[in-house]
C-alpha cells in the first residue's frame, strides 16, 4: 500500500460543470484501480491524496501531472504504508480543513500512537 498527497493551482477558477467533469473522471479512473483518498478543490487550489498499490498510485499521478487545467504541482509527501487512511475515494469543497485532515491522513498508518 503506498500514499500520496499533492497540491496544485488551478489555472483558472473553474465552474460546476467542469468540476463535475473532473470528480466524475477521477471517481471512474480511481475505482478501476482500486485508489481510494480524497481530492479537495478551495476554488484555487487542489489537494488530493491518493492510496494504493505503488504503481496505480504513480500512474495516476502521472495521468495528473498531464492535466492542463492545474500548474505547480507539488508533492507535499508519499510512502509505503500498512493500512489505507480512507476506505473510499471522495471529492469535497474545501471549508478550510481538508488540508489538516490530509495531513493527518498521511501520517495516519493504521498504528494507534498510544
Amino acid at each position: 500500500m503506498y500514499r500520496l498527497l499533492y497540491r496544485s493551482l488551478a489555472v483558472r477558477k473553474l465552474d460546476e460543470a467542469e468540476l463535475h467533469g473532473i470528480v466524475n473522471a477521477c471517481e471512474r479512473n480511481n475505482n478501476d484501480r482500486l485508489i481510494t483518498g480524497l481530492l479537495s478543490y478551495d476554488g484555487t487550489h487542489f489537494f488530493q491524496m491518493l492510496e494504493g498499490k505503488r504503481e496505480n498510485v504513480t500512474s495516476i499521478m502521472h495521468r495528473i501531472e498531464s492535466d492542463d487545467r492545474h500548474r505547480n504541482i507539488r508533492v507535499l509527501g508519499q510512502r509505503p504504508v500498512s493500512e489505507r487512511a480512507y476506505l473510499s475515494w471522495g471529492f469535497r469543497w474545501d471549508r478550510g480543513q481538508s488540508l489538516a485532515e490530509l495531513e493527518d491522513a498521511m501520517r495516519f498508518d493504521g498504528v494507534n500512537p498510544w
